[in-house]
This record gives C-alpha cells, sequence and structure tokens, in this order.
C-alpha cells in the first residue's frame, strides 16, 4: 500500500506540474494575444495613413497648379536641351548666293564666304573645323 501511496502522490505532483504548466502557458498566449492585437491596431493606423497619403498624391496630381508646373518644368527641360545642342551652331545672315547651279560648287562658294569670315578673326578659325554648312531659307535671285 505504501508503494500505492507513493504512486499517488507522485502522480499528484505531476499533475501539479501540469497545471503550473497550463498556467504559464496561458499567461504566454495572453501575451502573444495582446501582441497580436497591438500589432493589429499598428497595422490599421498605418492602413489609414496610407490611404490618406494616396488621396492627398491624387489631390495633387489632380491640382491644375501642378500640372501647369510640371508643363513649365518640361519646357524649361526642353529649352535647356535644345540649347545645348544649338550652341555649336553659327548662323551667318547675308552670306550672297552663288551664280553656280552645280550643289558641290555652291557649297564650295558658301564655305569660301564663310572662310573669309572666319579669316579676319583672332585667332582664325580653321576651314576645316566647318563640319557642316547648311543655307536656311528658299534660293533666290533677287535677294537684296
Amino acid at each position: 500500500m505504501a508503494a500505492l501511496n507513493d504512486k499517488v502522490v507522485q502522480q499528484g505532483k505531476n499533475i501539479s506540474a501540469l497545471g503550473h504548466s497550463i498556467n504559464m502557458f496561458g499567461k504566454q498566449l495572453n501575451t502573444v494575444t495582446n501582441d497580436v492585437k497591438s500589432q493589429g491596431q499598428l497595422i490599421g493606423g498605418l492602413e489609414t495613413r496610407i490611404l490618406a497619403a494616396k488621396k492627398t498624391l491624387s489631390n495633387i496630381a489632380a491640382s491644375p497648379s501642378t500640372t501647369e508646373s510640371t508643363r513649365s518644368i518640361n519646357n524649361i527641360a526642353r529649352e535647356v536641351q535644345l540649347r545645348t545642342l544649338l550652341a555649336v551652331n553659327l548662323i551667318i545672315r547675308g552670306v550672297p548666293e552663288s551664280p553656280n547651279t552645280s550643289i558641290s560648287e555652291r557649297i564650295t562658294h558658301d564655305k569660301k564666304f564663310v572662310s573669309d569670315i572666319f579669316d579676319k578673326l583672332n585667332p582664325p578659325v580653321p576651314v576645316e573645323s566647318i563640319l557642316r554648312a547648311f543655307r536656311i531659307g528658299k534660293t533666290a535671285d533677287n535677294k537684296p
């Protein structure tokens, strides 16, 4: 009977330890539940902020002043790009028309005229530096 008594006492201790473990598990479960609720509230707050930010961005994008401002910035960027491309161009007005009918002779005439102008510069600009030459406008014999 003493052996049975010892077994009952041992089972009582086991049940008590199991009860303690269940209590500890319950406390940990409550802590995790509270953490999940807290994280859920934070996520809900973030979702609200994200929706508000999206609405603000939509309002800004739809604003006429923003559209005008964006157009203005784009126009300025295009102007800067165009000026950069044209910075190496030189336009000379009043170049007399060549009496020649051959295109190559007309180009040679125009380059010679520009070369004569360049020779008067200090320092002179070599004709070889002229990469391309174009006439702007229509050819006309009656130009002043």
